[in-house]
């Protein structure tokens, strides 16, 4: 996909996730007997076109979406608040080089016009080429050669209520962010690597730890490339 797509297929979908809320995916359903895999046939619905915050663990070409968790999930209690009050709404957008595209500005706009008069605060702080590894400090990032966490500069300073974030790399670092986008530093305080290694960088300094003050648990809205790949086919199917 060419950066293009990748910058509107994330942009479109995000329109979808802030307003409607995120829904989750469950293994994929069963084709119905005697057919190949197929997407449900459309009825009418009166919900909106599904998205996802995650994909199946593996996929099989069936179609992965859970009917329950497409009108089960609120919006986010920050596009609420967005949209019902006057109070300050910080929404950050985080990872690596895709979540730096043109996708996000575009939709900030979007929620401007959405919510006119409201006070949005939404930035972009995210680090090209920068996999799981490296913004956790399990690696170096190659623009400035150095191996610590971003994550107490990058998104507990800034105390965010809500954070779009997709990256890449290794998934049991992945699992590290996501924690530490409820628990702050004291996510990294028992860090093992996949190889089970402790990596001093990780953990969080005594600098960083009065950085993250004040830090409260955001909600998360996690990009996959499963969702850009098949948002725009599960919309028009729904």
């Amino acid at each position: 996909m060419t950066r293009f797509g990748w910058s509107f297929g994330l942009w479109a979908a995000a329109h979808a996730w802030l307003l409607f809320g995120s829904v989750g995916c469950a293994a994929p359903r069963a084709a119905p007997q005697g057919q190949g895999a197929q997407p449900a046939a459309a009825a009418a619905r009166p919900t909106p076109a599904p998205t996802w915050t995650s994909a199946p663990a593996a996929w099989n070409g069936e179609f992965p979406c859970d009917e329950a968790g497409v009108t089960g999930h609120p919006p986010f209690a920050a596009i609420e608040r967005l949209a019902t009050t006057r109070e300050e709404v910080r929404i950050l957008v985080y990872g690596q080089s895709i979540s730096e595209q043109a996708w996000w500005s575009k939709t900030k706009a979007w929620l401007q016009q959405t919510y006119p008069g409201k006070k949005l605060v939404m930035e972009e702080h995210a680090r090209g080429g920068c996999s799981s590894q490296c913004l956790i400090g399990h690696a170096r990032w190659f623009l400035d050669d150095m191996q610590y966490n971003r994550l107490p500069e990058d998104v507990f300073a800034w105390k965010p209520d809500l954070i779009i974030f997709h990256v890449y790399g290794d998934h049991i670092d992945y699992g590290y962010i996501m924690r530490a986008f409820k628990e702050g530093c004291d996510a990294f305080e028992n860090y093992r690597s996949s190889d089970n290694m402790m990596v001093p960088q990780v953990r969080c300094t005594a600098a960083q730890r009065q950085m993250a003050q004040g830090y409260e648990p955001a909600e998360v809205l996690v990009q996959s490339d499963f969702v850009i790949s098949a948002s725009s086919f599960c919309s028009s199917n729904w």
